[in-house]
Parts: C-alpha cells; structure tokens; sequence
C-alpha cells in the first residue's frame, strides 16, 4: 500500500474521524451498504471534478483493489490465524 506523508494524512484525518463516527452508529448488516455509498461517492465525485478518463478510472480501480487486499493482509489473515490457534485448524 503507498503510503502517504503525516502531513498529508492529517489533511483526511477529521473526515476519516467523522466518517467511522457515523459507521459505528449502525449495525453491522448496514456498514456494507453504507461503506459502499461513502466509497462510490468519493470516485464519482472525484471524476466528476476532474473529469472521465480511462487513465483515471484504471488507477481509482486499481487503488480500491490494492485497499482490499492490504485489508485483507494486515487485518483478515491475523484474525484468521488468532481463529486457527484458538479453535483449531480444519
């Protein structure tokens, strides 16, 4: 994942804050639905401003992807082998 300087991370941190504020209030079957509406929005809104172009869909997509699976790295696959020592593996 880039990683991106202090100083330009505190340009996102109050939003992020009041963001996950918000998330936390729901439960859990409506995070999904909600993340999605806050992610989409944030692409649509991007290009909106900037404009459509193939070069900057590719690298919005390719950034989404690259999320995913660093989500799944440092947070899914330590989880998954807490689970694994706790209850066995299959």
């Amino acid at each position: 994942m880039p990683y991106i300087s202090k100083v330009d991370r505190e340009k996102y941190d109050h939003a992020i804050s009041v963001i996950v504020a918000i998330l936390s209030e729901l439960g859990d079957h409506q995070v999904g639905g909600h993340l999605n509406y806050i992610l989409y929005s944030i692409v649509k809104r991007y290009l909106d401003n900037k404009g459509i172009k193939y070069h900057r869909i590719n690298c919005l997509l390719g950034s989404i992807e690259c999320c995913k699976q660093e989500i799944y790295r440092r947070l899914a696959v330590p989880y998954e082998d807490l689970k694994i020592k706790s209850e066995g593996d299959i």
